[in-house]
């Protein structure tokens, strides 16, 4: 077998230039939280303090997307440098901005039209359209707009923010909002993208929202009433504002070198009994379980958690988290994706974070992880001292089954007992099962417990978490009793009983308040 080629070939080599369609993929791993978080980057640049993401919505579909701020706006050499893909040669000291595509890309991997409408002070309002077709065609064709055209679409777009200046970017013909005609399912998808969307831009943006350097909104439009709801506010959700250090001598900083350039980076251990705060996972999509690096750029992060190749995922390492600012000297060893949600570490600043030192303690990142490990099983022993509780399968969300476990804790010498929606007699608003270890709620009270009338979804696991924690805490003794003696079965008649009196309430109140409810057929 011939040696590996290691060094360069002798010789001129060949120039080869990239496909233009390259162009068609550019911003294709984009999530829609992805792609806003991208757009507001934009917005934070052009220094808005107000930045609005308005869901475009008709009763049956979900129809586009606009993110609306009040920053600079832009003239026409702006706006033009702005449309083309890598059309800004440099960007400020500061600025989010890096690849120049972030605009179009993101705003295409969304929907096959975009408008892109501005006004700056003492500038001539500017617009550009441009179309998937001619993206798709390698080929990108940006029309302009008539200053007439883009008055009117600020006069005609509500804010409750002054918009004398700013950009509004339109994403119509969506590519992956609802569109199945079911309006129930139409509120469902905006339910859950909502959710998504405040937990996301609340994550990635949370130093710009948490000094109040930008307040990011979010609400819908509906375009048969041709009127927005009230908007929500995006709350900062710092990945390490947790009360106390997890483990005594943490956070500790350490420095590395490379190629004479020095860094930095925290390594956190968040506390195992505050995990089940709403900042603990900020990224549900990272897979991560909330455990490794943290990398920032400028103030904005780009990625939570993962351990990039350094190390693999490991439950003496799930409250560990490493705090890493990219500063523009670092840029060519921790590299990132036009989308912004992919880091790459270079072989060798992954060598230089293996080697960088504890400023306090001298010692490496591995060692650090060892501390914690240590400290983590010295903090599980304790809590087995007070097991009063069985655990649940089932029926309850994730951290709240983490909480449970931090402040109760679990007694795993029993089976866990399952949280289940079956049919029960009217009598009876939930059923302990005595010796099946069965927590069942009764779906006769499934519009009482949840307020899905309205939507037509089934019961299921992980509804109602407020009730069915409490029903799950009000029973914790009686989830382990082997049998149902007399005193007991009239102790849970009387509850029963108690229960079915507070739903009947409940309705009147609802029903004086004049809220919308769905009613069960059979009630």
């Amino acid at each position: 077998m011939p040696d590996l080629i290691i060094e360069p070939p002798d010789g001129p080599g060949i120039h080869v230039p990239p496909d233009p369609r390259l162009i068609t993929a550019v911003g294709t791993g984009h999530s829609l939280q992805s792609a806003v978080a991208d757009l507001i980057d934009n917005s934070v640049d052009a220094d808005a303090r107000n930045v609005l993401v308005r869901f475009l919505v008709r009763e049956k579909s979900v129809e586009g997307l606009m993110i609306i701020d009040d920053g600079r706006g832009m003239n026409h050499d702006q706006i033009d440098k702005a449309m083309k893909y890598g059309g800004q040669d440099t960007y400020e000291s500061g600025a989010l901005g890096h690849f120049g595509i972030g605009l179009k890309a993101s705003s295409m991997s969304q929907g096959d039209q975009m408008a892109v409408y501005s006004k700056r002070d003492g500038y001539a309002p500017q617009g550009r359209w441009m179309s998937r077709a001619s993206v798709d065609a390698a080929d990108p064709v940006v029309t302009p707009i008539r200053s007439s055209t883009v008055e009117e679409v600020f006069a005609a777009t509500p804010t409750d923010f002054n918009l004398e200046h700013g950009t509004i970017v339109v994403v119509t013909e969506p590519r992956n909002f609802v569109s199945s005609g079911n309006g129930a399912e139409v509120a469902r998808w905006l339910t859950n993208s909502v959710d998504s969307l405040e937990k996301h831009l609340g994550a990635f943006h949370h130093r710009a929202v948490g000094t109040g350097r930008v307040s990011i909104w979010i609400d819908q439009f509906d375009r048969d009433m041709n009127m927005a709801g009230a908007p929500s506010r995006v709350s900062a959700r710092d990945p390490f504002d947790y009360p106390d250090s997890g483990s005594t001598g943490f956070p500790q900083r350490c420095t590395g070198s490379i190629s004479g350039i020095d860094f930095t980076f925290d390594v956190h251990v968040w506390p195992a009994n505050h995990s089940h705060l709403d900042n603990f996972n900020v990224d549900d999509s990272s897979g991560s379980d909330g455990q490794g690096f943290y990398i920032y750029r400028k103030d904005r992060l780009l990625q939570a958690g993962g351990w990039n190749a350094l190390f693999t995922q490991s439950d003496d390492r799930k409250f560990v988290r490493v705090e890493l600012e990219v500063t523009e000297d670092l840029e060519p060893y921790v590299r990132m994706n036009p989308e912004k949600y992919g880091i790459e570490f270079t072989g060798p600043f992954r060598q230089a974070v293996l080697a960088a030192r504890s400023n306090s303690t001298s010692k490496t990142l591995g060692e650090l992880f060892e501390d914690a490990k240590e400290l983590l099983r010295i903090s599980k022993t304790r809590k087995k001292v007070n097991r009063t509780i069985v655990r649940p399968q089932g029926g309850l969300d994730r951290r709240i089954v983490e909480a449970m476990g931090e402040f109760i804790g679990f007694d795993d010498d029993n089976p866990p007992v399952s949280i289940v929606w079956e049919r029960l007699s009217p009598k009876r608003v939930y059923e302990v099962v005595p010796g099946k270890r069965k927590l069942v709620l009764n779906t006769h009270y499934h519009d009482d417990l949840t307020k899905l009338g309205a939507t037509g979804k089934p019961a299921g696991p992980k509804q109602a978490p407020l009730l069915t924690t409490l029903i799950y805490l009000l029973n914790r003794q009686d989830l382990v009793r082997a049998s149902a003696g007399p005193h007991w079965q009239a102790e849970q008649e009387a509850i029963q009983n108690i229960l079915r009196v507070a739903i009947d309430s409940q309705r009147e109140w609802e029903a004086r308040m004049g809220l919308a409810r769905q009613q069960n057929s059979d009630r």
